[in-house]
């Protein structure tokens, strides 16, 4: 795919966030998925974890009750505003996924919740997954989730 094509595709992604953030931050208050809360045990207080694709800042309903340095970062102005309204104790930044490299930190875990097949391209997602190792500290864990989207057919 040509770079014109995945930049207007981007474009597309972000455009559509921006829009419907409000409708997404109410839709997105409902229980969370059970697979986050059984992530969530893994995570142990005074662990760093930076939410890459952060959204209104939902994985947060799973790991309020540790103590850890969280960092959630998303490309949507209007998400991460609503992220800092939902949960005003924590930290919340305007980064792309493929701009992780401006993160001078190192995080336990690095965790991506359906965000990556959001990337046009497989250059752009293992140029995503790139960015996640970079901001991973050694022995840190990467955790990340996609839509599976043919179901069960093999590639």
């Amino acid at each position: 795919m040509k770079k014109e094509e995945q930049n207007r595709l981007l474009k597309i992604v972000k455009d559509n966030y921006r829009e419907i953030a409000g409708q997404f931050n109410v839709t997105r208050k409902k229980h969370i998925w059970p697979e986050l809360e059984i992530l969530a045990e893994n995570i142990q207080d005074g662990e760093s974890v930076l939410d890459v694709g952060c959204g209104n800042g939902r994985l947060l309903d799973v790991l309020s009750n540790k103590k850890i340095n969280y960092l959630g970062v998303d490309n949507s102005e209007n998400l991460i505003e609503l992220a800092k309204k939902n949960y005003p104790n924590y930290d919340f930044e305007v980064i792309d996924i493929l701009d992780l490299e401006k993160i001078n930190k190192k995080f336990n875990f690095v965790i991506s919740v359906a965000v990556l097949h959001h990337l046009p391209s497989q250059n752009l997602r293992i140029n995503a997954l790139s960015q996640m190792l970079s901001v991973t500290q050694a022995g840190g864990k990467i955790i990340f989730s996609v839509w599976k989207l043919w179901g069960n057919k093999k590639y």
